[in-house]
């Protein structure tokens, strides 16, 4: 309000700036004398402005009166200011949120004004300018209080929210605050140098995702691309090397996938390490997220330790070996990635890549981080289609959360899939390796897998069966009851060659009923084959030469019933496949006594594959039963033989296949590793071994210098792998070989030498010249065979399980003695970069009570040769404490586990294309040392 005063009347224009807004900011004045004179002739006036303070000055401005009048007189008489503030007022209103579906969201009001202050949180679409009270309960907290929290955050709160703050002088409305609720993952794909896309599937991700670049050693941010990347992240490089370029066009390798062709972030061995730092994850603290890291190198094997911050959960340290054999950038390059999974703890996740000992490691070229509530399973490895009757499907997952299994088939083609259970046919229905035997054409279905977390559910890619038809091969008198025994109906042995068959030796029929239960399954009554050793020299046998012919391309299966007396001396038997020429198709040494539990029969067969030009094509095929390990007065029973025909998947000439050598002492021959013993998550490995590994072995006890070789590449198989009287089930081999099998999809070869008691240092290294020889013989001779079969075969991997007799006499010498063992193995395979598996001898053992130095010297010594040799893993038994069978041997589900652990090992380092697995379940084991 401004007053004024002059001679009556008088016009003045006031005007008002600076501060104010609004209201109306001119405005005339006229003074007049009928009131508020304050002199004879005077007039006085005032005039009122009104607004809103923008600023801390307010001025006014008195122009004079019209044109002609007297305006000297005209003065500013008084002023009066009155300041109205609003109560109450917000000041600081609530922002807009973006979430990940899942997440909390939190909407906090800053008032201002006199308290107490009173809330009232409300929602509504986005944009309608509608909005409904909100109440407490559910995920929602602090409706009517100062901070909103809304938590598991779904879509369909993803609307725009206001609050009411009310006092006692008045109310006041917020400005409308949005929350975005993502429910899509957040990816963001970050290549060094690169730019470019991707030429295949990414581990996460499409083909043709971009990945974004950063050429320098500063930080740079990850530009926002499209939907499936995520905008802000930033990149900081530490400890810079060099950049260089990979060939432009094509990759040199056209399997090439999930690496850039541009640059790459090279480390030349300059400093200790290079440090990667993805920033600005504040928003995502306590979301899952996966992350892989991938890498080039100058050259394979080259490798580094991997080591993770800002993250909990999950393996935080790894190691990244690359490998020529795949996915080449340019000749001579290797390539490789790792996955990290866990939850952020902060808004920077760092990763150190340190070089091994000895390596000019490489490039860090590229990154993926996915981000989600929930992450659902990443399948890194997909089932495998196949020709068989006795097959594995399995699928490699990775995952934050436990993941669950469902296998499904369905007609092929149909798209329509049916849940399948376990029994008859069908075992690890859901599990992830599903195992179907004895299948016939009603099983050439379409199978596929879904894996389940809380983050979802994922579908496989599908897989078919092809299930080839097979021929049952005649024999005569393949039940030894053509010939009718002399006597009674008590039991009665008859020294007579079977009708069909001829004999050497003692051979004869047994009315089974005095020594078997009756009836015996699996069987074929009356009669029973049994061959019998007098003297303990001679092994009696029978044969029968058959009319059908050795054929190319061909599976043959054979099959005995092998009995189990309940009485007398057990002589063990030696099942043999072969021409009339003398060439060997397959045959197996059965020394297991458990075979079959006493008094009664069970099946022995072997599956054996020709190649286009095995030896003995077009002979004649010829069975031999005989004993395989006579004493004195011993005994072998057979009956019900069997033999098929199949045609097997054609292979050319030369057709690659790896080949694995599994050696060491009585645990990796598996001393009390029986069959009968295993728990029921792992008697598929007894019951339906995976028919692609073949195996081939030699047994040794070496108090008895006596030495029984399987004498042919076969069909894995818990049979032949003990010594008579002494071991009496399998090695670590049974699951290794079956596991491989499933992970690569395709046929390997195992080769194995065990020898109880054995020690390093006077027995096994080449200088002893006791073993070692027979050794290499023995891995040479089931080369040779590979080859005869159409095999081009490769010696990939080495399995060692030994040290045990070494930690109790020769501990000091073992860093030694195995660095030098495994110097001569490669050299004499002529595999210089041999990959060597090394187990940890196990410590919780109670004949190593008293010589846990000497068990430390043997671990460590393995565990140093792993740091200096980039083709060395150790593999862990720690955490095995309990359940051997005796004070130093492990159990038949311990030797599972150890072989799973190998076959885990050996992927994990070798197979990039088969390393999809973030954390994955790895099927039944974990791999330390890394």
């Amino acid at each position: 309000m401004i007053y004024a005063g002059a001679p009556s009347p008088r016009i003045q224009t006031l005007s008002v700036t600076g501060g104010a807004w609004g209201g109306n900011t001119a405005s005339n004045l006229t003074t007049t004398s009928t009131s508020r004179k304050l002199s004879a002739g005077s007039g006085v006036a005032y005039n009122v402005f009104t607004g809103t303070l923008t600023g801390d000055n307010l001025v006014f401005t008195v122009n004079g009166g019209a044109a002609g009048m007297d305006t000297a007189a005209a003065f500013v008489n008084g002023f009066q200011l009155q300041i109205i503030t609003p109560d109450p007022v917000i000041k600081i209103q609530p922002g807009a949120k973006m979430v990940l579906a899942g997440q909390t969201a939190s909407f906090t009001v800053t008032p201002a004004g006199t308290a107490p202050f009173h809330y009232q949180w409300q929602a509504g679409p986005v944009n309608s300018g509608s909005f409904t009270n909100l109440v407490d309960g559910g995920n929602i907290a602090g409706a009517t209080g100062k901070t909103l929290t809304i938590a598991n955050v779904t879509s369909n709160q993803a609307l725009d929210y206001v609050v009411i703050v009310k006092n006692d002088l008045g109310a006041v409305t917020s400005a409308p605050a949005r929350l975005t609720a993502d429910s899509a993952t957040r990816l963001v794909n970050v290549a060094i140098g690169g730019g470019a896309r991707q030429t295949g599937a990414a581990v996460l991700g499409a083909a043709g995702d971009f990945w974004n670049q950063a050429v320098t050693a500063n930080t740079f941010p990850i530009v926002d691309t499209g939907s499936n990347t995520l905008g802000g992240v930033g990149l900081a490089l530490a400890n810079a090397g060099q950049l260089y370029v990979s060939p432009a066009g094509p990759p040199m390798d056209p399997n090439t996938t999930n690496l850039m062709q541009g640059y790459a972030y090279g480390y030349t061995g300059g400093t200790a390490n290079v440090t990667v730092s993805l920033n600005n994850l504040t928003e995502y603290i306590n979301s899952p997220f996966a992350l892989v890291v991938h890498a080039v190198g100058n050259a394979s094997g080259q490798g580094a330790m991997l080591h993770l911050t800002g993250a909990t959960g999950g393996n935080s340290t790894k190691t990244l070996t690359t490998s020529a054999s795949s996915r080449q950038i340019s000749a001579g390059c290797g390539v490789a990635y790792q996955i990290f999974m866990g939850a952020l703890t902060n808004g920077t996740l760092t990763l150190t890549a340190t070089e091994n000992a000895g390596q000019q490691f490489t490039a860090l070229n590229g990154f993926q981080l996915l981000l989600a509530p929930a992450i659902p399973p990443i399948i890194t490895t997909q089932p495998v289609s196949q020709t068989n009757d006795n097959v594995s499907f399995s699928v490699e997952t990775v995952s934050v959360k436990p993941v669950s299994y469902q296998w499904q088939a369905g007609a092929v083609g149909s798209g329509t899939f049916t849940n399948l259970l376990d029994g008859g046919q069908v075992l690890g229905a859901t599990d992830n390796i599903l195992k179907l035997s004895n299948t016939d054409s009603n099983w050439a279905l379409a199978y596929r897998v879904v894996a389940t977390n809380d983050g979802g559910s994922v579908t496989s890619s599908v897989a078919t069966l092809n299930v080839l038809p097979g021929s049952l091969i005649p024999i005569m008198n393949a039940n030894f009851d053509l010939d009718a025994l002399s006597g009674p109906a008590a039991p009665t042995n008859q020294t007579v060659t079977p009708t069909g068959w001829t004999g050497t030796g003692t051979v004869g029929l047994l009315n089974p009923d005095f020594f078997y239960l009756s009836p015996t399954p699996g069987v074929s009554p009356p009669n029973t084959l049994f061959t019998f050793s007098p003297d303990g020299v001679a092994n009696p046998s029978v044969s029968q030469m058959l009319t059908t012919t050795l054929n190319s391309n061909t599976t043959y299966t054979l099959s005995v019933q092998v009995g189990n007396r309940s009485r007398g001396t057990w002589g063990g038997y030696h099942i043999a496949l072969e021409t009339t020429n003398g060439t060997v198709v397959g045959d197996w040494v059965g020394e297991n006594n458990n075979l079959a539990a006493p008094g009664t029969f069970a099946t022995s067969a072997r599956s054996f594959t020709t190649g286009p030009n095995p030896p003995g094509l077009g002979q004649p095929l010829e069975i031999v039963l005989e004993q395989a390990v006579p004493t004195k007065n011993s005994y072998s029973d057979f009956d019900s033989v069997s033999l098929t025909a199949a045609p097997a998947p054609p292979h050319t000439q030369g057709t690659p296949i790896d080949v694995y050598v599994c050696a060491g002492q009585s645990n990796a021959h598996g001393w009390q590793a029986n069959p009968a013993s295993l728990s029921l998550t792992n008697l598929h490995y007894v019951n339906t071994p995976d028919a692609r590994a073949l195996f081939a072995y030699q047994a040794n006890l070496i108090t008895q210098k006596n030495f029984y070789s399987q004498g042919s590449v076969g069909q894995l198989s818990t049979e032949g792998a003990g010594y008579a009287g002494n071991f009496s089930g399998f090695g670590p081999e049974l699951s290794a070989g079956s596991d491989l099998a499933v992970r690569f999809g395709k046929p390997l070869a195992l080769v194995k030498f065990a020898s109880g008691g054995a020690d390093l240092h006077t027995q096994f290294l080449k200088s002893a010249n006791l073993l070692y020889p027979r050794l290499i013989s023995e891995v040479t001779n089931s080369l040779q065979q590979l080859i005869d079969h159409g095999y081009a075969p490769t010696v990939k991997g080495f399995f060692w399980l030994q040290g045990e007799s070494d930690a109790m006499v020769n501990p000091s010498t073992y860093a030694a003695d195995i660095a030098q063992f495994i110097s001569d193995v490669r050299t004499d395979l002529n595999a210089r970069t041999l990959q060597f598996i090394l187990t940890e001898i196990n410590s919780n053992l109670p004949a190593f009570a008293l010589s846990q130095g000497g068990v430390a010297q043997v671990n460590q010594a393995m565990v140093n040769l792993q740091k200096t040799d980039p083709n060395v893993t150790f593999v862990t038994t720690a955490d095995i404490t309990n359940g051997f069978a005796d004070t130093i041997h492990y159990s038949a589900d311990q030797i599972i586990t150890i072989g799973q652990r190998w076959a885990s090992a050996f992927t994990y380092i070798n197979q990039p294309a088969i390393m999809h697995s973030l954390m994955t379940r790895l099927p039944a084991s974990k791999v330390s040392g890394h």
